[in-house]
């Protein structure tokens, strides 16, 4: 001790407090350090000097971040001022290098020597005291910590909570078995296997109330008992966050359904009189024609069913959007799709005077495998945008071989034109969806700017590459690639198969038209013919050609007009009948030449063909038998009839049901009907079906609680369920497939494909192929196109041509809803909104089968308003009710005039 000890000690006081071996210090009236004795020294690692005079409070207790309080607190202080001497506490203290020091702090003596100053002893506590430390400090974290903490035994029995898991017990308090509801609900599996598995669980998610919380468990196995300690996080921010993200996205995916609803229903206004050309077009080949006639009804058709491809392209774009757009793998022959394509753009080709030539590469082999119909689909849009942009000149279509192996080959599709070209800054937007080169281009030459969304979509799904290289003014050419595998039933390719004998024969070619002469050249040569060829005057080079030693002469269209092609037409050039004359005009029509001076020559139609250009061939060549132009006389498509078939018809409608039964019986079928899906289920059990169709939306049971009804039933899990429902809506048919259903059929119902869904699940034994079309045809008078709110003649399409079955339908339906609206009203003053959805539905689906456009839509608008329980119902329902009352008015007509 120093000699600021009162001067009444004695040396030997001051010499034996240096020697003790606990720390001493004196602290006057004021809190201040007096003096320090050297084991005091050692023990806080300050020397007497630097801290004589200062504050121990402040010192000592203040700098301990887990134990920091207000000197008025201080529990050393609270020892001098009030504390008996002999009285010993425990503190932490910080010492000069700042490490924790955990003490033993003993008052001694109280106004030492009348100075009011207190002498204090103090100690390191030992061993087992700094565990207990340790412990305390522990626990003292986990008292401060704003997170809540427990710690649960094997039973889930709470051992310990800190102060913030205790605020949200006393806040949100316990279950029926007496657990925090804070916690997960299934805390006792939790524990159970943390205990068992040793190991920690992380993220267990708990919901209550207004709040979300994240748990972790992590097991202390060596402690007696055998406790978890839990931890958790509020992530309640993070879920009203993540709740917010996923509104976002379904206010985005209903957008996206809107959108592509108004897709599909703008596709079926388009395809409806598509089906109508498609139709009278079979009707036409059931009569008699000649050639020029079969030529052009198969045209017609060939080119409707492109358009109608066409219009798919729309529900193709809304399904790439929802990423349900899917591929089949089929075996193919690609000369034969790629062909096809010629005979579609004939006549918009003949009108604008321009060539086309499609040529493949003999060494492709003859089969393939994948999806051939959207291979089809890219090519026969890059050769329509090809003809649309090209006013003049050729279009070239070939399809190369790039690389090939054992299993695959890599082919290379190319559509070139001399048409206006792309500007090079325009190149990149050209293959986004709603956009053209430029704004003008649509109103020039129309289109939407889908087709190539569309196309750079379908190939790079296959896996493929597209793109296009332009010059303005002088054409374009698109290409794209892919690898197919070889198909295993792949009998070679084109030059193994039919073309050896081709080899180093003499041909020659004349062509003024470059583009075409490269065309043509490429395709004789991978016949490994030996071709000389021509393209300039031709009235000079009369000489050189009467000096050629060829097989066959190729006139190219041309030369048509030259006095070289007249020569060689009257024969002067080809003496003892050689060389034989090709002649490829510049369309089908022979008199585009001088038919006078024709030394039976054999003629190509144009388009040129490869195909036809070889069947040439090997008719001059190698004198087979063969026909250069075929035609396909497409037969129109007739309904089977049915033999010992039986189906049950579910539905709760009479009209709907009356409709399914007559459309069925016209075809040789039997069949039952249900009114809801418990009957349905009744009347199985009782009789077997071929066949359920299943309405989706009916009382008592549904479509969708029925079929899953029959999916587990050991007797009943094996029938055919095809749901029919007017609901077209993708997310429906997901559903219904994902409930048990096997198939789909919209409502308003098309016979057609009706029965085309059925012979799917009709064996071919009960099924036969009529050989006549039954044709109805109307009385003298007959029913009128339309009528005010009833496009009739679309109705009795839909129902297959029977106009006595429409009058009849058309009569229960008047019977059925002539009181519709007051029905309505009624059950929404009873509250019965199922009801008043379910009668709004049946609305819709009847009055679209009478092609009852306005009010089937109203009655549509009305079920959306009640499913979305709006108030509001006075104006939808008066406009139901007026476009029912014109139907009605039009109805009675009928039926005055049906007398």
């Amino acid at each position: 001790m120093s000699n600021s000890l009162d001067k009444g000690f004695h040396c030997y006081i001051e010499t034996l407090a240096n020697e003790w071996p606990e720390g001493l210090i004196v602290v006057d009236v004021g809190g201040r350090v007096v003096a320090l004795n050297v084991s005091g020294e050692k023990i806080l690692s300050y020397n007497e000097s630097s801290i004589v005079g200062k504050q121990l409070h402040s010192l000592l207790c203040s700098k301990a971040a887990d134990y920091q309080h207000d000197v008025d607190e201080c529990p050393i202080r609270n020892l001098i001022d009030n504390g008996d001497d002999g009285e010993t506490i425990e503190a932490w203290w910080v010492d000069n290098a700042g490490s924790y020091v955990n003490v033993d702090v003993k008052k001694v003596i109280s106004n030492l020597s009348d100075t009011n100053e207190t002498l204090i002893s103090f100690q390191e506590t030992s061993g087992e005291n700094v565990g207990q430390a340790a412990s305390q400090r522990l626990a003292l974290f986990a008292e401060l910590n704003p997170s809540p903490i427990l710690e649960l035994n094997d039973d889930c029995g709470i051992e310990f909570a800190n102060p913030e898991m205790t605020n949200l017990m006393v806040e949100y308090g316990f279950n029926d078995v007496g657990r925090p509801i804070v916690l997960p609900e299934d805390v006792e599996a939790i524990v159970s296997e943390c205990i068992r598995e040793g190991t920690t669980l992380t993220n267990r998610e708990a919901s209550f109330d207004d709040r979300a919380m994240i748990w972790n468990f992590h097991p202390v196995l060596e402690s007696k008992p055998i406790v978890v300690q839990v931890y958790g996080i509020d992530v309640t921010e993070l879920a009203r966050t993540r709740s917010q993200l996923n509104k976002a996205k379904n206010e985005a995916v209903r957008a996206n359904e809107s959108k592509s609803m108004f897709l599909a229903n703008m596709s079926h206004e388009m395809r409806t009189p598509m089906n109508s050309i498609l139709g009278f077009s079979g009707l036409i080949q059931e009569t008699e024609m000649s050639q020029v006639q079969v030529n052009y009804i198969n045209k017609i058709k060939l080119s409707a069913s492109s358009l109608l491809e066409v219009i798919n392209d729309i529900l193709d774009f809304s399904k790439i959007e929802a990423g349900k757009l899917e591929f089949e793998i089929n075996q193919f022959d690609i000369r034969e799709e790629v062909e096809v394509i010629s005979d579609l753009f004939c006549d918009r080709i003949e009108d604008k005077s321009l060539g086309l030539i499609i040529s493949v590469d003999p060494a492709i082999p003859s089969g393939l495998m994948g999806d051939s119909l959207r291979i089809k689909q890219v090519a026969i849009n890059l050769v329509s945008n090809a003809v649309k942009f090209t006013a003049q000149g050729d279009i070239v279509f070939t399809v190369e071989l790039t690389e090939s192996s054992d299993d695959a080959v890599t082919l290379l599709f190319s559509i070139k034109d001399s048409g206006i070209g792309i500007e090079a800054n325009k190149v990149e937007k050209l293959f986004s969806a709603f956009s053209q080169a430029d704004e003008s281009t649509t109103r020039k030459y129309g289109g939407t700017g889908l087709g190539l969304s569309i196309c750079k979509t379908l190939v790079e799904m296959m896996d493929g590459d597209i793109g296009v290289k332009s010059v303005v003014g002088e054409g374009s050419t698109f290409y794209f690639s892919m690898t197919l595998p070889i198909s295993l039933e792949s009998k070679g390719n084109y030059l193994e198969l039919e073309y050896v004998d081709f080899k180093d024969r003499q041909v020659c070619y004349l062509e003024t038209n470059k583009n075409k002469q490269a065309a043509v050249m490429q395709l004789l040569e991978s016949y490994q013919l030996k071709v000389s060829s021509f393209s300039e005057d031709p009235n000079d080079q009369l000489d050189q050609l009467s000096l050629l030693d060829a097989e066959v002469i190729i006139v190219g269209a041309g030369v048509e007009n030259s006095r070289l092609f007249t020569t060689i037409m009257s024969g002067a050039l080809v003496p003892d009948g050689k060389p034989i004359v090709l002649a490829l005009p510049i369309s089908g029509k022979e008199n585009d030449f001088d038919l006078d001076r024709v030394s039976d020559p054999v003629w190509i139609e144009s388009p040129i063909k490869q195909s036809q250009v070889i069947l040439a061939l090997q008719k001059t060549l190698l004198g087979l038998d063969v026909e250069i132009v075929t035609k396909q006389v497409a037969t129109s498509e007739k309904l089977d009839t049915y033999n010992g078939v039986h189906i049950l018809v579910v539905d709760d409608n009479s009209f709907n049901q009356e409709l399914a039964v007559d459309i069925l019986k016209n075809q040789g079928i039997t069949s039952d009907v249900a009114e809801n899906g418990r009957v349905a289920l009744e009347k199985m059990e009782e009789t077997s079906y071929d066949i359920v169709l299943m309405d989706i939306q009916m009382p008592v049971m549904g479509g969708h609680e029925a079929t899953r009804m029959i999916r587990k039933n050991a007797n009943l899990k094996h029938n055919i369920v095809i749901a029919m429902t007017a609901n077209v809506i993708k997310g429906e048919m997901d559903k219904c497939y994902e409930v048990g259903m096997d198939d789909y059929v919209a409502k308003p119902i098309n016979v057609e494909f009706l029965f085309s869904i059925i012979n799917k699940y009709v064996p071919e034994d009960k099924r036969t192929k009529k050989v006549t079309t039954t044709v109805v045809v109307n009385t003298e008078e007959g029913l009128p196109d339309e009528l005010p709110g009833i496009k009739i003649k679309q109705a009795i399409k839909l129902i297959g041509g029977r106009e006595t079955l429409f009058v009849k339908l058309a009569g229960m339906f008047v019977d059925n809803f002539s009181t519709a609206p007051v029905d309505i009203r009624n059950l929404l003053d009873i509250e019965d909104h199922e009801s008043a959805i379910r009668l709004a539905h049946t609305i819709k689906g009847s009055a679209g089968n009478l092609a009852a456009v306005e009010v089937s839509e109203a009655a549509r608008v009305l079920e959306t308003a009640l499913k979305n329980k709006e108030t509001d119902l006075d104006d939808l329902i008066a406009t139901l009710d007026s476009h029912l009352k014109v139907v009605f008015e039009s109805i009675e007509v009928l039926n005055k005039n049906s007398v």
